[in-house]
């Protein structure tokens, strides 16, 4: 017997496979404890048996749940057995069945949750087997459908309250149901004809309540303003298109159901989703609304149900009669195409005739966006333009021959009437189009002459229309020409606006021209020089209709008439013109007129002259020892620069007691030589440019210079660090006072330029954009800054003046932080020393480390440049972190002086040395120091001491001493920590290099000492708990440690 598949056994997820190896441990369990049951409730000796037999395949299940490969190869066959029976099902169901079927996404959901298939899966399946899925329906708008539920509301609130009016001339109100009953009654109709106006054109209804509104536009009584706000939302919301009236029309069929939505809403919501009662309720729905998508979507909205909708499972293609709206279903787009309704025998489906595609005869558009609805007026169309045609009215046959195109392209009708159009155009159209042309130019009056020569030449055309619009405009024209009493300025604007109506009404045009045009007003001139000269002028109207600008310039003179002097611009509309052709130092003259139709007004004028300046960027002005140097370029038509100074202040414009003039008419350079050392000159340089017989100067541009000597680099510049803190020290050779700049470099600079002299701007594009760290005065000697963490970097030394600099040297220098070493957990245990530190500082690329031990007075620690050499032990930093610690075997018992230095590899490549970390331990046998008290003895033959000419007595051969205290305890107690608060310091010996001298050290105490302690305080000599590994304390005579009694 063929075993299950395991995982429909458990019920595990198999498209795709169940990968959650606790969800797989679980179903087991599961299943195992439901077999475990019913094996335990089963009496049938067989079918035990068979449970039996299923329950000893745990293991293997287990076994073959963990193997990833055992197990997608079981989840493959479940799924290819699935697909199998999918297959099979779908054979079955298209058995006679021809065209293409289509699914639902809700059918493939079902097939997926009943076979554990994934949708993909499924979706694949239903593809290859020739089906569409159809996607499901979310873009039908129900705001597209119908009219927004404020206006329609508003609308039939307005007709209820108007069938609530007794008005005795419109006896009908009481009558009026929707706007067509309302357009019927007031176009004289009865009730008889309230049907056929459902079926009048939009544009025939729109004009109907237009008419009416207009009407009764001065009616102010309460019929009148209901009636009004009727006609509005017919002529604004209803009949102004096609859409909108189809919107008011479906809303009307809506409110017929609205006590069946009522039930519908109040309905289970369990009953909702089940798809025997929401298909009978679409099928109600369908009866006022044979289009099954809108069906379905007013049903999902009116149950309630929008967010989570109902959505059929049968994949059918729903369709209605386009004569009696009975609604149709069928399984493919073909069977429907080639159906008939089953009411009425009417074809379901009608051939566009725009674009040939079948379209369901109850559909408004084609796909193409042709309206099937517009050809129900083909014939009317067609009719109006032949009638249009027999009148000779060749504008509306035309309009009406275009409309009959849209409502049926392609109708057999049409090519006989397009051929007639065509003719009579041809022989009419040009002298046509010709007065057509003028009317649209505003030009009647020559266009009421065209219309003259017209119809003496083809009076079998009819011109009513064109005749009576020109003649209205020329009546028009006449009566808004200017009363003889106004003043020429109002009146020459009365012509303006006679000529917007009539463009070419002579009388205007005639008045007009002995009317000149007011001055522009406020005329205003400004220059502005930035790549290159430009005059910008503005002014205001006064107030002239229809005129323009004409813009004149003069060289040395002022324009006296337009066409005095050089035309800028003419016909300009704007209040503003830039000139941006004039040259600096030569005076312009501009005229600006006002102009209008051939008339000009007079001049506004103004004098614009611009003396330019040097360029500031290409001036060089230096100071040097004894002298101040100039370079520049003369702007265009400068004859020379003149020099003013002033000494410590910018000298005025004009030569004076404050303004002495040094040079008049240089060219391009100039050296002041006639000035002192450390004293400030103030210059003003003047463009000198010729005007008339003369000379004008311009306003000039200023500087301020110091004539100095040059820079001295300081010497013997050397830096210290001090953590983050570096100090700068150096030699001044100077008696004059220097700044002294410390900048960082950040270009490459060669030895060579060291102690040249560089313009301060040269200098800093020597060093390169690096920043300033510190500055001093060269008298000071040395200076003091901070560098940021982990910085290192190379510094210039530079000694400048205020326009020159030197560099004294440049020299490396880092801030890398301290390997610092782990006091507490560095120690020597069985002669081997363990050196921890703190922490691995960034950048840390190695560490320099030693262990030294004293052979000559001076203490052994290690310095930066023992790194440098390599004169220590190293390791690379990989190494300590896998060890945690630095190991230093075979120790001599000595006193050890152990320094650590980091080496550090920063992000520009460099290696720095950070400072030393240093600590020392001690591994010699402790050094021994006793110590005792000696006190005055209280008589000759006494042995009792008291608290007088006490001697502290220390005794050591260590050749190394450290600080000692001589302490009590404030409460008489023995001390016992240094640190304790009640801890009081008596006397304190310092640590000592060199040990005692003689192996011994007496202090006595002043007889004061004792006079605050109480007798029998205990007294004893401490040491740190740090010297304690090297240091034993004892005291020779512990009865000597207790004050006597006085």
């Amino acid at each position: 017997m063929e075993r299950k598949n395991y995982f429909e056994m458990l019920g595990l997820d198999f498209d795709p496979p169940e990968r959650n190896e606790r969800k797989m441990q679980l179903a087991l369990d599961n299943w195992k404890k439901r077999m475990e049951d019913m094996l335990a409730n089963e009496t049938i000796a067989t079918r035990r048996t068979a449970i039996s037999d299923e329950l000893s395949q745990y293991n293997a299940i287990s076994d073959l749940l963990k193997d990833t490969k055992l197990r997608n190869q079981e989840a493959r066959a479940l799924k290819e057995q699935r697909i199998q029976q999918l297959e099979k099902l779908i054979d079955i169901l298209l058995m006679g069945q021809s065209g293409t079927m289509e699914v639902t996404g809700a059918q493939i959901r079902n097939v997926s949750l009943k076979l554990k298939l994934s949708i993909k899966t499924v979706e694949e399946i239903y593809k290859k087997k020739g089906f569409e899925i159809q996607k499901r329906n979310a873009t039908i708008s129900l705001n597209e459908a119908f009219l927004s539920t404020v206006i329609f509301n508003n609308i039939c609130d307005k007709l209820d309250q108007l069938r609530k009016m007794t008005i005795p001339q419109y006896p009908w109100t009481s009558n009026v149901t929707d706007l067509y009953d309302l357009a019927c009654f007031l176009s004289g109709g009865g009730e008889e004809d309230r049907t056929s106006f459902h079926r009048k054109r939009t544009a025939e209804l729109h004009g109907i309540m237009d008419s009416w509104s207009a009407r009764l536009a001065s009616d102010m009584s309460a019929q009148g303003h209901l009636l009004a706000d009727l006609f509005t939302a017919g002529t604004s919301q209803v009949f102004d298109s096609e859409a909108n009236r189809k919107k008011y029309d479906q809303s009307l069929e809506r409110n017929k159901l609205k006590e069946f939505f009522a039930l519908l809403k109040s309905a289970p919501e369990d009953f909702k989703r089940d798809r025997y009662f929401a298909d009978t309720c679409i099928g109600t729905i369908q009866k006022s609304f044979p289009d099954y998508n809108l069906a379905l979507a007013l049903y999902n909205q009116e149950a309630g149900i929008a967010q989570d909708p109902y959505e059929p499972i049968e994949a059918l293609i729903h369709v209605s009669c386009g004569v009696c709206h009975t609604p149709a279903q069928f399984r493919t787009h073909e069977e429907a195409e080639k159906a008939r309704c089953a009411a009425c025998g009417a074809s379901l489906y009608t051939q566009c005739p725009k674009c040939g595609r079948k379209v369901p005869t109850s559909a408004d558009r084609c796909l193409c966006n042709f309206q099937l609805s517009e050809m129900q007026f083909f014939e009317d169309y067609l009719k109006a333009a032949q009638f249009a045609l027999k009148e000779m009215d060749l504008s509306e046959a035309r309009r009406q021959l275009s409309l009959a195109e849209n409502a049926y392209p392609g109708h057999p009708k049409l090519a006989s009437l397009q051929k007639q159009v065509k003719e009579e155009s041809d022989r009419y159209q040009k002298p046509l189009d010709e007065l057509q042309a003028l009317i649209a130019g505003n030009l009647f009056s020559q266009a009421q002459k065209k219309l003259h020569l017209i119809a003496s030449t083809m009076p079998q055309l009819r011109l009513d229309t064109q005749r009576k619009l020109i003649q209205e405009k020329l009546e028009e024209a006449k009566r808004r020409m200017p009363l003889p009493s106004i003043s020429p300025a109002d009146a020459a604007n009365r012509c303006m606006e006679v000529l917007r109506i009539v463009k070419d009404y002579q009388p205007a045009l005639d008045q007009l021209r002995s009317y000149p045009p007011r001055m522009p007003q406020n005329l205003q001139a400004a220059t502005q020089n930035t790549s290159k000269l430009i005059c910008i002028l503005s002014w205001t109207a006064a107030g002239d209709s229809g005129v323009t600008y004409q813009v004149v310039r003069k060289k040395n003179g002022i324009p006296s008439q337009y066409s005095d002097g050089e035309i800028l611009a003419k016909d300009l509309n704007a209040l503003e013109y830039r000139d941006e052709s004039i040259q600096p130092g030569v005076s312009y003259g501009y005229g600006v007129f006002a102009c209008r139709y051939g008339v000009y007004s007079p001049a506004a004028t103004c004098e614009v002259v611009n003396y330019s300046e040097l360029d500031e960027s290409k001036l060089e002005a230096v100071s040097e020892n004894g002298r101040c140097c100039f370079r520049w370029s003369l702007p265009t038509n400068c004859q020379g620069v003149r020099i003013l100074r002033a000494q410590n202040a910018i000298p005025g414009e004009a030569p004076g007691r404050d303004a002495t003039v040094v040079v008049s008419g240089a060219s391009t350079n100039f050296e002041d030589c006639n000035v002192q050392n450390n004293v400030r000159y103030g210059y003003r340089l003047q463009c000198i440019y010729p005007y008339q017989n003369g000379f004008r100067f311009s306003r000039g541009i200023t500087t301020m210079l110091m004539p100095e000597a040059a820079p001295v680099a300081v010497q013997n510049v050397t830096i210290q660090m001090r953590g983050k803190t570096a100090t700068v020290s150096w030699k001044n050779v100077e008696n004059v006072r220097r700044m002294i700049l410390i900048r960082e470099v950040k270009n490459s600079v060669s030895r060579d330029q060291i102690g040249k002299l560089f313009h301060m701007s040269d200098l800093l594009s020597v060093l390169g954009r690096g920043k300033a760290f510190a500055s001093a005065t060269n008298t000071d000697g040395s200076c003091q800054f901070e560098l940021p963490p982990h910085t290192s970097c190379n510094l210039a030394i530079v000694s400048a003046s205020s326009s020159k600099g030197v560099i004294s040297d440049i020299i490396r220098v880092s801030s890398v932080e301290k390997c610092e070493i782990n006091r507490s957990e560095t120690r020597i245990e069985n002669n081997m020393l363990k050196i921890v530190l703190q922490k691995l500082p960034m950048y840390l690329e190695a560490i320099h480390y030693i262990a030294a031990v004293k052979t000559g007075p001076s203490i052994p620690w290690a310095a930066q440049e023992d790194a440098k050499e390599r004169n220590l032990l190293m390791i690379s930093r990989s190494n300590y972190e896998k060890d945690g610690m630095i190991v230093v075997n075979r120790l001599p018992e000595e006193n050890l002086y152990i320094s650590v230095i980091g080496q550090y590899k920063m992000p520009n490549g460099t290696v720095v040395y950070s400072e030393p970390s240093r600590i020392k331990l001690s591994n010699k046998p402790k050094e021994k120091i006793s110590y005792h008290l000696e006190w005055a003895s209280a008589g000759f033959f006494s042995s009792r001491k008291k608290p007088k000419n006490c001697k502290l007595i220390v005794q050591s051969d260590a050749p190394e001493i450290p600080q000692m205290k001589l302490v009590y305890r404030s409460d008489g107690h023995i001390p016992m920590k240094l640190q304790d608060p009640k801890t009081v310091v008596l006397h304190l010996i310092p640590e000592s290099e060199n040990g005692l001298s003689n192996g011994k050290y007496v202090y006595s105490f002043p007889d004061s000492t004792w006079e605050s302690i109480d007798p029998k305080t205990e007294i004893r000599l401490m040491i740190s708990d740090n010297d304690r590994a090297e240091y034993e304390v004892v005291c020779s005579d512990l009865s000597s440690l207790k004050v006597p009694q006085s």
